[in-house]
C-alpha cells in the first residue's frame, strides 16, 4: 500500500496516534478521579464534554491558521502543547491539575485540521482517510489499556511519563514537513483560467436539498453520540460493577480497537460498495451488540460485544468526515476542522445529557437509548442521495494533488 511508504503521510499518522493516545487517557483518568471524589455520572459526562468540546470548537480556527500559514506550524505546536499540558496536569494535584489536563485538549484541536489536510493531499479519498484515522484509533485503543495498568500500579504520577512521548514526534514532524508546501497544494484547488478544473467535490457541495442535509447532519451527530456514550460510560459502568481500572481499561480498549479495525474496513468497503450502503448497514447492525451490553451485565460476552459494537460504529467515521468535508466550500484544513468540530461537539454534548439519564434511570436505559440512536442513524442514512455529479460520489474520487500529478 503506497501511502504507508510516504514519509510525510506516515509522520502525520504517527502524530495522530500520539495525540489520540494522550487524549484517550481521559477515559481512565477522569473515571478514576470521579470515582475517587464520589461525583455523579453527570459530572463525569460534564468533564468529558468540556474536554471534547474545547478540542472541537477551536478546530475551525486552527484549520484557518493551517490554510493560512501551513500545516507544519499547527501540527508541531499541537503535539508540543498536549505533551506539556498533559504532563503538568497529571503531576499537579487538585483542581489546577485537572484544569491543565483539560487544557491539553487544545493541542488535539490544533493538530487535527492541518494533519487531516496533509493526509487528504497525500492520499486518496476514503481509503487514505480511513488509514489516517486508523493510527489515531490505534492510539485510542492503547490509551485505556496502558493507562489503566499504569494508573493501577503507580497512581497519577506514573501517568505523567507518557506525556513526554509527544516531544520526539513533534520534532520529527517539524523535520519531515519542512519541505512540504501545503499552501501551494491548497492553491492548486483553484485552476488557472482556461484550464480544466481539478476542483474536488469538497468545493462543490453534494447538491442535496436542505432536509437531506439535515438528515445527514443528524446521522453524523448520532454516530458520534453513540460512540461517546460507549467510551465515556462503559468504564464507569464496569467500575460500579466492582471491576478494577485494569479490567475496565482493557475492555474500553477493545471497543477502541474494534472501532479502529472497523474504520479501515469501512473505508475500503465504501470505495467499493458505496458510502451510503456502508453507513446504513453498519449503524443499523451496531444497535444489536450495544443493546446486548445492557442485557448481559458483567459477563465474558462483553469481550465480544464491545469490540463488535466498536467495529460497526467505527466503520462509518471516515466516510462521514469525507462527505462532510465536501459540503464545506472553504480551505481544506478549515473544512476538516469544521467537520471534526461539529462531529465531536455534537457527540460530547449528547454524551453529557446521557449522564443525567444514567443518574435518573440507570445504565441499562442509557444503553437501550444508545442502541436506538444507532438504528435511527442507519435508517436516516437511507435518504442521503447521490449528488448531481456522479464524480462526487465515485469510489475513484481523487484528491487535488493526485489529479494534478496524474495529469
Amino acid at each position: 500500500m503506497g501511502i504507508l511508504r510516504d514519509k510525510v503521510w506516515f509522520t502525520i499518522a504517527l502524530g495522530h496516534m500520539t495525540v489520540d493516545f494522550l487524549s484517550g487517557q481521559r477515559v481512565v483518568i477522569l473515571t478514576y478521579v470521579v470515582a475517587l471524589l464520589g461525583l455523579s455520572n453527570a459530572a463525569l459526562g460534564f468533564l468529558m464534554m468540556v474536554y471534547t468540546v474545547l478540542a472541537s470548537v477551536v478546530q475551525p480556527l486552527f484549520g484557518y491558521l493551517s490554510d493560512r500559514f501551513g500545516a507544519r506550524l499547527m501540527v508541531t505546536a499541537g503535539l508540543v502543547w498536549i505533551a506539556v499540558c498533559y504532563t503538568l496536569g497529571t503531576l499537579v494535584p487538585g483542581t489546577l491539575g485537572m484544569g491543565l489536563f483539560v487544557l491539553a485538549s487544545l493541542g488535539s484541536g490544533c493538530f487535527h485540521p492541518g494533519a487531516t489536510m496533509v493526509s487528504t493531499h497525500r492520499g486518496r479519498d476514503t481509503t487514505a482517510m480511513a488509514l489516517f484515522f486508523l493510527f489515531g484509533q490505534a492510539g485510542l485503543f492503547l490509551a485505556p489499556l496502558v493507562g489503566g495498568l499504569v494508573l493501577e500500579r503507580t497512581s497519577m504520577q506514573g501517568m505523567a511519563v507518557m506525556g513526554l512521548l509527544a516531544m520526539p514526534v513533534a520534532l520529527l514532524s517539524m523535520l519531515q514537513l519542512r519541505d512540504y508546501s501545503d499552501q501551494s497544494a491548497s492553491r492548486r484547488l483553484a485552476p488557472e483560467k482556461g484550464s480544466r478544473s481539478v476542483e474536488p467535490a469538497a468545493r462543490r457541495g453534494l447538491g442535496q436539498p436542505w432536509w437531506v442535509l439535515a438528515a445527514f447532519l443528524t446521522v453524523v451527530a448520532f454516530q458520534c453520540w453513540v460512540q461517546q456514550n460507549m467510551v465515556s460510560y462503559v468504564p464507569k459502568y464496569l467500575n460500579d460493577l466492582g471491576q478494577s481500572p485494569a479490567t475496565y481499561g482493557f475492555l474500553a480498549s477493545l471497543f477502541m480497537g474494534g472501532s479502529a479495525i472497523g474504520n479501515v474496513a469501512g473505508g475500503f468497503l465504501a470505495d467499493r460498495l458505496g458510502k451510503r450502503t456502508v453507513i446504513v448497514v453498519m449503524l443499523s447492525l451496531a444497535s444489536l451488540p450495544i443493546a446486548l451490553v445492557a442485557v448481559v451485565g458483567w459477563s465474558s460476552w462483553l469481550y465480544v460485544l464491545l469490540p463488535l459494537a466498536g467495529a460497526l460504529t467505527g466503520a462509518t467515521f471516515s466516510i462521514l468526515i469525507v462527505l462532510a468535508q465536501r459540503l464545506i466550500p472553504l480551505g481544506l484544513a478549515m473544512a476538516s476542522g469544521l467537520a471534526l468540530g461539529y462531529h465531536l461537539t455534537s457527540g460530547s454534548v449528547g454524551s453529557y445529557l446521557s449522564g443525567y439519564m444514567i443518574d435518573w434511570y440507570g445504565f441499562a436505559p442509557m444503553f437501550y437509548f444508545t442502541a436506538a440512536m444507532s438504528l435511527a442513524a442507519g435508517l436516516l442514512a437511507l435518504v442521503i442521495r447521490k449528488p448531481q455529479s456522479q464524480a462526487q460520489w465515485s469510489r475513484a474520487d481523487e484528491t487535488p494533488v493526485a489529479a494534478v500529478r496524474k495529469a
